[in-house]
């Protein structure tokens, strides 16, 4: 998000301005809609642990939060941001998607192979990996549980 405010214009030719205000009107539009997307998942959460719904309703809330704040979003920027350039996802048309790079099998002769790492290192790396893991799928139990 950072990226996309500059410190300062590059010099002061009214070219370089324009496209110094550009950026900041994208970064913001981009910040309004990520701060209305949290507010969305917020409100849907309050949702789910409300009795305002049936439990079955309140499920399909609490699974489905992320996809219903994203076309939420998405109708936001096409109707009311379409002049802006924001930064989306490239999804490539279906024709052109090769479904064979989706899976790598891996190297076996190579699967040993740690290089010049430290097997503390590896360890250590796959240790954190393994906690932080635990820690999302914990925490993702508990709020669709």
């Amino acid at each position: 998000m950072s990226e996309l405010i500059p410190a300062k214009p590059v010099d002061n030719t009214p070219i370089s301005r324009m496209a110094y205000y550009q950026k900041l009107a994208v970064a913001g539009v981009t910040l309004f809609l990520a701060f209305i997307m949290l507010q969305f998942c917020l409100i849907l959460a309050q949702l789910k642990r409300g009795n305002y719904f049936r439990r079955n309703i309140r499920k399909l809330l609490g699974a489905l939060n992320v996809p219903l704040g994203m076309l939420l979003i998405t109708g936001l920027e096409r109707i009311f941001f379409r002049g802006y350039n924001l930064p989306t996802v490239n999804i490539p048309p279906s024709n052109q998607v090769n479904a064979s790079t989706w899976v790598n099998p891996p190297d076996f002769a190579r699967l040993q192979d740690y290089s010049k790492a430290a097997p503390t290192l590896i360890h250590g790396t796959s240790i954190a990996i393994g906690v932080a893991l635990a820690i999302i799928i914990f925490t993702e139990a508990a709020l669709n549980g």
